[in-house]
């Protein structure tokens, strides 16, 4: 099956000089035919696919012939962060290696790690770390990667965020943190982890369903009685005791 070139790699070819009577050398054009790409399709949208469904082979071949490490689909969502969100470490890799912005977001705030820590990719979360992606980075409504983790009870992933420096205590625009967060959802590791490293037990939800109330008053709605237990025994109070 012949494959189109995309423009930048037409481009590619030419500022190597790699053109003859008008026309790209068979060595760019074999390139790019090494790779699977569906019929219709172009080698950042195969990209964006395999990135997605872990076919790190074919993402190597795909960005040597000069596929866009920063190609996005029509939401935004970069082959990094669709790579990240699977846990596939091995092709985020290559993607920063080829050049994929590491703290790149779909233009509401939302980036390769915050995917990465709401599905509890632990080894994908710090190789984007030590790669420079920024811990506290926030989505449009003031979530971090650290609550992403705690609404999902990833607390080995939470874990690792805490050490690189996220703020155990941030709050999004409804005041809500990764301990009401965890407390909410019933994950008591991930509470009782937070609760180690200096969360404030008595923090306050201002906007939202939960609006005036604490992890505590949280956690007895929900019936979540192993959890109400850590947070009395670290001194927490339902909202109106912690307004004294």
């Amino acid at each position: 099956m012949k494959h189109h070139l995309l423009p930048a790699l037409l481009l590619s070819a030419l500022l190597a000089g790699c053109v003859t009577n008008g026309t790209v050398q068979d060595s760019a054009t074999s390139a790019a035919a090494q790779c699977n790409i569906a019929e219709g399709s172009d080698a950042n949208s195969a990209l964006l696919h395999d990135a997605k469904e872990g076919d790190a082979a074919n993402v190597r071949c795909l960005l040597d012939a000069g596929a866009d490490a920063n190609a996005a689909d029509g939401e935004g969502l970069t082959a990094l962060m669709l790579a990240a969100g699977r846990g596939h470490t091995d092709i985020v890799q290559n993607l920063l290696d080829k050049g994929a912005q590491v703290g790149a977001d779909k233009g509401d705030g939302f980036t390769a790690l915050m995917g990465a820590a709401g599905n509890g990719r632990t080894d994908t979360v710090r190789l984007l770390l030590e790669k420079g992606a920024q811990v506290g980075a926030a989505y449009k409504d003031g979530s971090t990667a650290l609550m992403a983790a705690a609404a999902s009870g990833h607390t080995d992933t939470a874990r690792l965020l805490l050490e690189n420096g996220a703020n155990v205590n941030a709050a999004n625009d409804k005041g809500a943190t990764a301990l009401t967060i965890a407390a909410l959802q019933g994950h008591a590791d991930t509470v009782r982890l937070l609760l180690d490293k200096g969360a404030k037990v008595n923090a306050v939800v201002t906007k939202g369903k939960a609006a005036g109330r604490t992890a505590l008053d949280i956690a007895q709605a929900n019936g979540h009685t192993t959890i109400v237990k850590m947070l009395k025994a670290a001194g927490a109070k339902g909202a109106k005791r912690a307004k004294k």
